[in-house]
């Protein structure tokens, strides 16, 4: 359960999209987040966290997609 805190607390806290376009969250914010809230981030978590951002990103952006193609039907 901690982990999917941690990750929507630095999602909110930082700007992923660009261009239209769901960017993953850089492992330098992931290092920054850790020193500034003092969480201990093991490597497993970190695996893991970052296997959920892949995910968001990719399901982001799929709607993205989606919109901009019916978008181009009307």
């Amino acid at each position: 359960m901690h982990l999917w805190e941690w990750f929507f607390d630095l999602d909110n806290r930082i700007s992923r999209m660009d261009d239209g376009v769901c960017n993953r969250i850089p492992p330098s914010e992931w290092l920054a987040w850790q020193q500034m809230t003092g969480d201990i981030v093991y490597p497993w978590e970190y695996d893991i966290l970052t296997a959920m951002d892949r995910a968001y990103c990719a399901a982001v952006n799929g709607e993205i997609a989606a919109g901009r193609a019916l978008e181009r039907k009307d």
